[in-house]
């Protein structure tokens, strides 16, 4: 949470841009400082980026070895933030919406003009996460885990970069086990080989939509999220809305006071539900009884996230704020 806390005050650094998309898409380094901006899909509250290119040797090369690779990237409402933030911030340097399109998302911190290294980004990577508490026993391990269960870059090739792998594992455990995803919609969106991707089509937009509000099942910060519970819903009288798919929500009135009549259906047989309200409760919950339930019918229900209480994102931005991120500030491009 401190990371992504971090990155959202960078929006001058073009390195800051890179650690986004390695954090919330699952990037490869040489593949996140190849994006260009006007190649960027910003749809309500995400991000679609086709990946088709990546950085070798100093070259943006429209090349990579295995055919999983090319790919859409998908990100939440947190990196939209962050595209829209270097975006306003190179209009503040004078440069039009033209100019922009053409320019490097992932940037030399001296020159937004100018595709980043991998090398750099790495090493930006790598520095941020020690400022929030990575240890270098962690980095150790991560280095082991690179050698015991390898990573193929872009060119199918074992990736050695402890900062890639790390983001990357940690973007996939939690598209998994906090987000509910599917093995095979992780493994298209990672770019690697996996036949059940086939039967999905991943260019198509409902399934792009579908696949960022799942992505929204993890908050890094409640701030910049499209969760039901931090992103509160106001219900229009007359009207039923699906709530399926998150384990919290937060419903408002609008001007005038409203009756909200809630039928909740829980996935696993015995799980607890909280009402809280500062409301007026006109009827208590009715538990009903259906049908029995069996470890056979629980195989493909998703793992959900509980939410995090605010005061703790509160704590974890105080944290943040007491970190020294002024040699990056330092650093602004002109």
């Amino acid at each position: 949470m401190k990371f992504a806390y971090l990155l959202t005050k960078m929006p001058h650094y073009g390195l800051a841009m890179g650690a986004g998309l390695m954090a919330t898409g699952g990037a490869r380094t040489a593949e996140a400082c190849a994006v260009r901006i006007g190649d960027i899909a910003l749809r309500d509250g995400y991000v679609v980026i086709p990946i088709l290119y990546q950085i070798k040797n100093g070259n943006r090369i429209p090349r990579l070895k295995t055919d999983a690779a090319y790919r859409y990237c998908i990100c939440g409402s947190l990196m939209h933030h962050m595209i829209v933030q270097r975006m306003d911030y190179l209009h503040s340097l004078g440069y039009t919406d033209e100019e922009i399109a053409e320019m490097p998302l992932v940037s030399y911190p001296d020159d937004p003009c100018r595709y980043a290294d991998p090398s750099s980004l790495s090493a930006f990577v790598k520095e941020l996460l020690q400022l929030c508490g990575f240890q270098k026993a962690n980095f150790q391990l991560v280095a082991a885990l690179t050698r015991r269960e390898p990573d193929l870059d872009s060119d199918g090739v074992p990736d050695t970069d402890v900062s890639a792998y790390d983001l990357r594992r940690d973007w996939a455990g939690r598209a998994i086990h906090l987000c509910g995803m599917t093995s095979a919609d992780v493994d298209y969106l990672m770019g690697h080989k996996n036949s059940d991707t086939k039967d999905k089509d991943y260019t198509n937009y409902d399934v792009q939509s579908d696949i960022a509000r799942q992505l929204e099942r993890h908050t890094f910060l409640s701030e910049y999220s499209r969760h039901p519970y931090y992103n509160a819903i106001c219900p229009v009288p007359g009207k039923t809305i699906d709530l399926t798919g998150y384990s919290a929500y937060r419903i408002t009135a609008g001007k005038e006071p409203i009756e909200v009549t809630l039928r909740v259906a829980t996935s696993e047989s015995g799980n607890r539900l909280d009402f809280i309200t500062d409301g007026t409760v006109i009827s208590l919950p009715e538990p009903q009884t259906g049908a029995k339930d069996a470890p056979r019918l629980r195989e493909n229900r998703p793992v959900i996230s509980p939410v995090i209480s605010s005061d703790k994102y509160q704590k974890w931005i105080e944290e943040a704020e007491q970190i020294d991120i002024s040699k990056w500030n330092d650093k602004k491009e002109e």
